[in-house]
């Protein structure tokens, strides 16, 4: 039987559902995510043959998000500010998308309970190859030192998940557009000064 991406997106969706109002991984029950999505048990074992292999889905589905490589290095030609912002933004995105936080917001919440079930996968919803990658680049082009480079990454960062990441999944809400906003240009003005 053929698998289509509509029928995918409604199992997973149905499974994030089921597994934040049964409380868990644990309680969650796949005839009960096959009602949730609109399938048949059948139907949702010929995608996911294990509450694991589904419940990986949505970590990989989370991480994806959080791990793509969509923006453009340091430009030693421009302006470091606007640059900075620029990237800030990049990085706060996934913040804004409220089925991410959803997603988020139960892996995380899965870590706290069931750590083995998600060892080694919950580090990767920390959106960093972008930062990394913008101040390496940054480094290349001789406009900050290694050690400046590795420490504006840490703060960078740290800033960011501060602002965004935590916030979000506590609350459930995404990052606005104004908090957005706000966040990348704090982001801007205090690591700007950095840079030679």
């Amino acid at each position: 039987m053929p698998k289509g991406p509509q029928k995918l997106d409604q199992v997973v969706e149905g499974a994030i559902a089921e597994f934040q109002d049964a409380g868990g991984f644990a309680a969650a029950h796949m005839d009960r995510i096959a009602n949730r999505a609109g399938v048949s048990k059948r139907t949702l074992y010929n995608y996911f043959p294990s509450k694991e292999a589904l419940f990986e889905e949505i970590i990989l589905r989370a991480s994806s998000v959080f791990q793509a490589q969509d923006g453009v290095g340091f430009d030693p030609a421009g302006d470091p500010q606007t640059e900075l912002y620029e990237m800030a933004i990049r990085q706060i995105a996934p913040y804004q998308d409220i089925g991410l936080i959803q997603m988020a917001r139960l892996v995380l919440g899965e870590w706290m309970r069931n750590p083995d079930l998600v060892a080694g996968i919950v580090g990767q919803l920390n959106r960093t190859n972008e930062t990394r990658q913008f101040f390496k680049d940054a480094v290349v082009a001789g406009a900050l030192s290694e050690e400046a480079a590795q420490r504006a990454i840490d703060d960078v960062n740290a800033f960011i998940k501060g602002k965004c990441l935590w916030p979000s999944v506590l609350s459930g809400k995404p990052v606005s557009k104004s908090e957005a906003d706000l966040i990348a240009s704090t982001v801007s003005d205090m690591f700007a000064a950095r840079f030679r």
